[in-house]
């Protein structure tokens, strides 16, 4: 039972590298993200799949290719969800949502 909490976790620790490569050098292809990480192409195909399910990332355009099929370039989608952020003092209430990039979409006093 334990090698299934393991793989869980590998997963996961696979989908969070994968999704800081695609944020810091997005639009990348699957096959840049497996060289750059040392991953195999299969698993970032697995956690790429995943991620575009979430909508964290999103498929961008074509990249070039020094032969055989042009690769499919994924970006990481700030907008797919929404943080709400609440400021509590003792003269007022604030509240921003803002998207994945921490950037404000809007605010409330």
């Amino acid at each position: 039972m334990q090698r299934t909490g393991d793989l869980k976790l590998i997963q996961e620790l696979n989908r969070s590298i994968i999704l800081k490569t695609i944020r810091h050098y997005g639009p990348i292809s699957r096959s840049e993200i497996a060289k750059r990480n040392k991953i195999s192409p299969t698993t970032v195909t697995a956690a790429v799949r995943r991620l575009l399910q979430q909508g964290l990332v999103c498929e961008d355009s074509m990249g070039t290719s020094s032969g055989g099929r042009k690769p499919i370039l994924v970006r990481f989608s700030p907008e797919s969800q929404f943080i709400v952020v609440v400021a509590i003092t003792n003269s007022s209430i604030k509240i921003a949502e803002t998207n994945l990039e921490a950037k404000s979409r809007k605010q409330k006093v």
